[in-house]
């Protein structure tokens, strides 16, 4: 059964793996957690997609949906090359606040998912194969208007019970 590691008190996905199979893989991402938080979380990975809803005095503004960030191999660049030009060229990403996207970094998270996957950052991929970089979002979708409205009144109801007026309710649904 697959795990998902992450840190319990981390934030921004650093430090979180998904879909772990082999021990080898779950000791590594437990360790690389453990450096980004206090303690680590170990749970069931279910596949689906992640949301966030904003909720502002008990009303649903906003959502996204969080979307996995890969490269497409064209038989001359690194990996490393391909997320640089195919995904950090946006100009919606950068380090400041500027920005709403962060810049992909190739950090110990997705070194390992690109290793899953047979290659390294230095690897060059054949022409058209997709290689997943992150799974954890950092590419998100505008989905306010598909929100049903029993989700919205739930994420409007954990906001009131934990008492924010503004609040960030992260959202995860599973796909069947």
């Amino acid at each position: 059964m697959p795990v998902v590691i992450k840190p319990c008190d981390g934030n921004h996905g650093r430090g979180v793996f998904i879909e772990l199979f082999h021990q080898s893989e779950i000791e590594s991402a437990y360790r690389i957690a453990l450096k980004e938080g206090s303690s680590v979380l170990v749970e069931r990975y279910v596949a689906g997609t992640e949301h966030r809803l904003l909720i502002i005095g008990g009303k649903l503004i906003a959502a996204t949906k969080g979307d996995s960030v890969s490269v497409i191999g064209d038989g001359v660049a690194t990996i490393t090359e391909l997320v640089e030009s195919q995904i950090n060229s946006d100009p919606r990403r950068g380090s400041t606040e500027d920005h709403p996207l962060n810049p992909i970094r190739l950090d110990s998270a997705a070194q390992m998912e690109i290793a899953h996957q047979g290659y390294q950052s230095d690897s060059i991929v054949p022409t058209g194969i997709k290689v997943l970089i992150q799974r954890n979002g950092n590419h998100a979708f505008d989905v306010t208007d598909q929100v049903h409205p029993s989700t919205a009144a739930a994420a409007s109801l954990a906001a009131r019970v934990i008492g924010l007026d503004i609040a960030g309710i992260d959202f995860f649904a599973p796909t069947e």
